[in-house]
């Protein structure tokens, strides 16, 4: 009985943990298929991620590390925030502990990604110092230096900006790289104060093999920084021209930017004297526009108070007054979001934390209960063994005993009594009706109702995107088409998904079921489109494209 309890427990112990084994997460297949993935499609290479959970690698120290950069890799690809990338401090000390400096660099670099998210340049900028301390490969070094100027330009640190551009100047022989770091050279000189040396570096791209060609975008934007270069050594006039010429020759390709050069004109002509012509480039600016940028819409007040001052001596009380509050209520504005994206970031992990928590214990109750049937099938077995054997035993006794019978009456009278006493001795519109109730039930119809325009292709997708699309072009005009022909490259094929889908007036809730993602998911895609377009937080972004396809239309 014992022998056999004990091989019933053992057998237990195999189940338990093949069960475990395979239900647990294979960490570095999930690590490998991400890395693979994670360039050509970051959203797919973060869902990989997420089905990593801490308690499988928190005792792992290169599979955290590993996991820490490929998550911050793939959130910077997808455009989204590193503020919760909180591993990426543990990444950065364990690749420094094994003198691995390449993946030490970009652990470092998103780790300043993720410190500037969270409101800490400092912080963010002393990384970056540090790191370029380290030794590293060139390549990598080149990227330091990049990403460091972008941090540097947002700070206002021009002279860090300064030598970045220079030092990726000199190590580059790319002309479209030359144009882009000269650019920024001559800009971060100006800001700086160095206008002298800001036009020195403008006209030596104007006398570059690399100057981009007239009147093209890349052109105008040059000559729009150039020309205040001009007017930082008070050659107003020369400002004023090449302006003058480009906004002429090269039109605006958005409102944002007509009015930005706007203010330009306004600004030029104030420090030339000229404050009618000043007024009137003032006069073309749409206030409603400028409401969108704060920036812009700060630069136009003050302006507006120059103007007032020169001409009346006074400074307009309700521009001073209206301009900090705006500025106050913007960052207020981005905070709030910002903590409201915080929270339910944390919220999605807490509940993935319970989920795994879930899944854990009911494995255990099925883990229990198999072990339960297989100890009372175990028990069941034995006793059926040991009545079968008792009743051998009694089967061949009772033969033996029948042949000793038979013995004894074939055997002497005398013999009787010596035969006696030997023998007394022996375990179990119908998309969106469906897409309202996401129910498992409606999810397996949406399945079959886009089967029957995919019988020649077996899909995981809960709609057919193609037909779909066709739909979208019937019902709005050809809508989809023209978005993809006004935006061409601009937005991933989950974005083009997002907004046919608002355009056709479905939810966030219904949106997540057809595109099979979370809310949470869905407004960091939002907001994502919304950063594409530069579009404000308030701002409707499908509107936008409305009329951004109406004006394609008419040209």
């Amino acid at each position: 009985m014992l022998t056999f309890m004990r091989s019933i427990i053992h057998l237990c112990s195999i189940i338990l943990v093949t069960v475990f084994c395979g239900c647990s997460s294979p960490v570095d297949s999930r690590l490998r298929e991400a890395e693979k993935a994670i360039k050509s499609n970051p959203d797919s290479a973060l869902t990989i991620l997420n089905k990593i959970h801490y308690n499988d690698i928190k005792d792992r120290p290169r599979s955290l590390a590993s996991f820490a950069i490929l998550r911050g890799l793939a959130n910077s690809y997808a455009g989204n925030s590193l503020i919760t990338d909180t591993l990426l401090y543990k990444a950065k000390d364990y690749y420094e502990s094994v003198k691995d400096s390449d993946n030490q660099a970009i652990a470092s670099m998103l780790l300043a990604a993720h410190q500037y998210a969270n409101g800490n340049p400092k912080a963010a900028s002393k990384t970056y110092q540090k790191l370029l301390q380290t030794p590293t490969s060139r390549e990598m070094r080149w990227d330091i230096h990049n990403t460091h100027l972008q941090l540097c330009l947002a700070e206002q640190d021009y002279q860090s900006t300064t030598a970045d551009a220079q030092w990726l100047l000199e190590h580059t022989s790319k002309p479209e790289d030359q144009l882009k770091f000269s650019h920024i050279l001559m800009a971060a000189q100006y800001m700086a104060g160095e206008y002298d040396k800001a036009v020195a570096t403008g006209d030596s791209i104007l006398k570059s093999n690399f100057m981009p060609e007239k009147y093209s975008f890349l052109w105008a934007d040059f000559i729009n920084d150039y020309a205040y270069a001009l007017q930082g050594v008070k050659r107003y006039d020369e400002a004023i021209s090449i302006m003058q010429d480009m906004m002429k020759n090269s039109p605006a390709p958005c409102k944002e930017e007509e009015m930005s050069r706007n203010l330009s004109m306004a600004e030029f002509y104030i420090n030339a004297g000229d404050l009618i012509k000043a007024q009137n480039y003032i006069n073309l600016i749409d206030d409603s526009i400028s409401l969108r940028a704060p920036e812009t819409y700060i630069k136009k007040g003050i302006i507006e108070s120059v103007l007032e001052y020169k001409n009346n001596g006074n400074i307009p009380p309700e521009i001073m007054q209206t301009i900090p509050k705006y500025y106050n209520f913007s960052l207020r504005k981005i905070e709030n979001e910002r903590q409201t994206a915080l929270e339910n970031i944390y919220q999605l992990d807490r509940n993935q934390t319970e989920l795994v928590m879930q899944r854990q214990r009911l494995w255990l109750v099925i883990l229990s209960l198999l072990i339960i049937a297989i100890s009372v099938g175990g028990i069941i077995v034995y006793q059926n063994r040991r009545k079968t054997q008792h009743l051998a035993d009694v089967e061949e006794r009772t033969e033996t005993l029948k042949e000793m019978l038979e013995a004894s009456e074939k055997s002497k009278a005398e013999d009787k009594t010596e035969i006696l006493r030997q023998t007394l001795l022996q375990q179990m519109g119908i998309l969106k009706t469906f897409a309202s109730s996401p129910t498992a039930h409606n999810q397996e119809a949406l399945k079959k109702i886009s089967a029957i325009s995919q019988a020649t292709e077996k899909s995981d997708n809960l709609v057919d995107w193609n037909s779909l699309y066709l739909m979208i072009d019937e019902l709005f005009d050809g809508f989809h088409s023209k978005l993809l022909k006004a935006y061409p490259s601009l937005f991933s094929d989950k974005e083009i998904q997002i907004i046919c889908l608002i355009k056709a007036d479905f939810s966030t809730k219904e949106i997540g079921v057809l595109t099979q993602q979370s809310s949470a998911t869905i407004y960091v895609r939002k907001s994502s489109i919304r950063k594409k377009l530069s579009t404000p937080d308030s701002g409707d972004f499908i509107a936008q494209i409305d009329r951004k396809i109406a004006t394609d239309d008419t040209i």
